[in-house]
C-alpha cells in the first residue's frame, strides 16, 4: 500500500462512523485503552483524557464483563471475534448497543486488541418496539370479541381468530 493510499485509509478508519478501539492485554483480567478514535468518544461521551489507559471493563456494563472474559479467551484460541454485541456504560449512565469484531495482533511488542464497532442502539430499539407492536396485535386479534381474519390481497384466509 502506497502513502496515499495508506493514509486515506487510516483517515477512512480513523475519523469516520465506525468506532475503532486499540486495547493492551495488562492482566489475566483487565485490558487498557491505548487508542480510540472520536467516533467511539462520541458514543461514550467520555473524553481522550478519560478512556485512554484506563480500564476498559470500567466502560462495560457488568454482565458484559464476564462476555469480555470469553471473548478474550475466544481471542487467545483464534485470533479473532466477529460480529458479537456489545454493551458500553456512557458517561451520561445510558447504555448503547454496538456489534464488535477484532482481532488480535502485535502491537511494539505488546500483545494487543483492535476493535471496530457500530453503533446498533436504534436499531436495536426498533426491533424491540416492532416486537412490542407485533405483539400487541397479535394479544388484540386473538382476543377480540368479535371475529376477525387476515386476508392475502388475492382472498384467501391467512389467519382467524376464535370468535
Amino acid at each position: 500500500m502506497d502513502f496515499v493510499t495508506s493514509t486515506i485509509f487510516v483517515y477512512a478508519v480513523y475519523y469516520t462512523g465506525t468506532f475503532l478501539l486499540i486495547v493492551h492485554k495488562t492482566g489475566a483480567r483487565t485490558n487498557i485503552f491505548l487508542d480510540v478514535n472520536p467516533s467511539f468518544l462520541h458514543l461514550i461521551g467520555y473524553s481522550e483524557l478519560e478512556v485512554i489507559n484506563h480500564i476498559v471493563e470500567s466502560l462495560c456494563l457488568p454482565c458484559d464483563s464476564e462476555k469480555l472474559l470469553l471473548v478474550r479467551k475466544k481471542l487467545e484460541n483464534q485470533g479473532h471475534i466477529h460480529n458479537l454485541e456489545f454493551y458500553w456504560l456512557t458517561k451520561s449512565g445510558e447504555v448503547k448497543t454496538s456489534l464488535v469484531s477484532s482481532e488480535r495482533i502485535l502491537l511494539s511488542g505488546r500483545d494487543c486488541v483492535i476493535s471496530v464497532c457500530k453503533d446498533i442502539t436504534d436499531r436495536k430499539k426498533a426491533e424491540e418496539n416492532l416486537r412490542q407492536s407485533e405483539e400487541r396485535f397479535r394479544t388484540a386479534f386473538e382476543n377480540a370479541g368479535s371475529g376477525m381474519a387476515l386476508v392475502s390481497l388475492n382472498g384467501y384466509f391467512i389467519r382467524v381468530n376464535r370468535a
